[in-house]
């Protein structure tokens, strides 16, 4: 799952909108609320958006979350 830098939510290649989201994810991973639920969002998204998420993936019941970030930004360090 992602959360685009405009606040969109995208599970797999589909927007979905986050009042939908707890039903689509039941639909994809059936009643296994074991599964871990991995998101991705751009560093410029709302920590307040990306919370809403979290909350609607744990309101389905699922509550093993993942946060990721994009490392790729990060600026290394010349020697």
């Amino acid at each position: 799952m992602s959360i685009k830098r405009d606040g969109t939510v995208w599970v797999q290649d589909s927007e979905v909108d986050i009042s939908e989201l707890g039903a689509k994810l039941e639909a994809i991973r059936g009643e296994k609320k074991e599964t871990r639920i991995f998101v991705r969002g751009d560093t410029a998204v709302d920590y307040g958006q990306i919370m809403k998420v979290v909350g609607e993936i744990n309101g389905a019941g699922f509550t093993k979350v993942a946060l990721l970030t994009d490392q790729t930004g990060v600026a290394t360090k010349k020697r």
